[in-house]
């Protein structure tokens, strides 16, 4: 009897095998040869808070936009994509925030997915057993407050994410994010204009013409100042600059303001704005430094003066009215 039943046995077993090896080799997911990743740019900028701002909070948050593919890979067997977060690790406020090598900042990256009114949030593994394209959606990045004590800088730059078939591997990916130098800038620095500096009329009076001696004389000086109170980081320190514009003169003089027009303005004149600790002319756009804020409570006074400056040869009366702004920045 055993000997009837040897060859028999020994068959079944080698057709057995023979049919799992294909279905074991196809579990898994593949990107296409040749496909590019599709790389989303995290450029935010400068990101501002206050120090008293809770623990928790979204300091600021874009999507940037995903476009949709083609076939790209195949999960056919079923299989893992896999987004993977490469900068940071997690933090103890939220596992889900990774920790930046900003202190007391986190940064939470997810992917919205039109096609399946999904959000996935990285770290993920996404079961898939058919082909697979990339659906139209976006790329979220959201900058959090994840401690008490904050700093300043800039984020790391480089590859934040990607996403990949765990049968290729990440040497293979369909979707990448990347910071570039300077891409986004954490100030933990606050200041406020003083509520005397928020909106500063400079009356010139009456004056005469007689008194413009001709292109490129002053007169009629007016000074002025801007004051700010700010509250420096709780880690580090920043710089505090002030930058102006205007609608600068024809003429091209230096920091000469362009006369507003209408039918009762005067011609022939603009009006100059100067750094009054230094008596140079404020460009337009120009950033002027204040000083530098470190944890603690701070004050600051940037003196101005404002004068009439002749522009042409022929000066005709009428009213002068022109307009600066200015900007609180940090470095």
């Amino acid at each position: 009897m055993s000997k009837k039943w040897t060859k028999p046995v020994g068959v079944m077993v080698a057709l057995l095998l023979s049919s799992l090896v294909p279905a074991i080799s196809w579990a898994d997911c593949r990107v296409n040869s040749g496909v590019r990743a599709q790389d989303i740019n995290m450029t935010m900028g400068q990101v501002t808070l206050t120090p008293n701002v809770p623990v928790g909070t979204v300091l600021a948050m874009q999507e940037f936009p995903i476009n949709r593919t083609g076939t790209i890979a195949n999960c056919s067997g079923g299989g893992y994509l896999i987004g993977e977060t490469l900068i940071g690790s997690p933090s103890s406020y939220d596992p889900q925030i990774y920790t930046t090598n900003v202190q007391g900042i986190g940064i939470r990256l997810s992917r919205r997915i039109a096609s399946d009114s999904l959000t996935v949030v990285y770290p993920h593994r996404l079961y898939r057993s058919t082909q697979v394209y990339l659906s139209d959606g976006y790329f979220r990045v959201e900058i959090i407050k994840i401690a008490n004590q904050t700093g300043s800088g800039t984020l790391t730059s480089g590859q934040y994410t990607r996403y990949y078939g765990d049968g290729t591997g990440p040497g293979r990916p369909m979707l990448t994010s990347t910071l570039d130098a300077s891409a986004i800038t954490i100030v933990s620095s606050a200041c406020e204009v003083d509520m005397g500096s928020r909106n500063i009329a400079v009356d010139f009076g009456t004056v005469s013409r007689s008194v413009f001696a001709g292109v490129g004389s002053t007169n009629t000086e007016r000074e002025f100042q801007v004051g700010l109170s700010c509250v420096g980081p709780s880690h580090g320190q920043d710089t505090v600059k002030l930058s102006f514009g205007y609608t600068p003169d024809p003429s091209g003089a230096a920091g000469v303001i362009k006369i507003d027009g209408g039918t009762e303005a005067a011609s022939g004149v603009g009006i100059q704005l100067l750094d009054n600790r230094t008596s140079s002319p404020i460009a337009n756009g120009e950033r002027v430094e204040l000083g530098t804020v470190t944890p603690g409570d701070h004050q600051f006074q940037l003196p101005l003066k404002a004068r009439y400056y002749q522009t042409a040869p022929i000066v005709n009366g009428g009213e002068t009215r022109a307009i600066a702004t200015f900007t609180i920045e940090y470095n």
